[in-house]
């Protein structure tokens, strides 16, 4: 349990630096040259995950905490300033970031609160 929730705690902290990031591109919005930027989150679940999965029998390790990657997307540029900013994109994944954190704090607050049940259901 301690294991997967671990893994979860590192995909919170990938999608709320990914939050900042976002943010970030939307407060850039009108400077020329910018270049948003973004993290891949998928990236660091799957890397927590395959962690969990090769630690799983050693109890008690926790999931990778190497930094989070945060990307600059060079690929694109929509405007004549150089900036490849589309604010109602950023702001769909400035939602999508949010829903997805608070979905899963959401799971390990319940998670949390399951096992503290349990251990005051001991303690009887």
């Amino acid at each position: 349990m301690f294991e997967i929730t671990s893994a979860l705690g590192r995909v919170l902290d990938a999608l709320s630096v990914r939050q900042s990031v976002l943010s970030d591109n939307i407060a850039n919005v009108n400077t020329p040259g910018f270049k948003r930027s973004d993290v891949d989150f998928r990236e660091v679940a799957r890397q927590a995950f395959a962690e969990l999965e090769k630690t799983s029998p050693h109890r008690g390790q926790r999931a990778s905490q190497g930094p989070i990657r945060v990307v600059q997307d060079r690929t694109s540029t929509m405007r004549n300033d150089g900036n490849n900013v589309d604010i109602e994109r950023e702001m769909v994944l400035l939602e999508e970031t949010a829903l997805r954190y608070n979905t899963i704090a959401e799971y390990v607050s319940r998670r949390l609160r399951d096992l503290r049940t349990v251990i005051d259901a001991g303690r009887r």
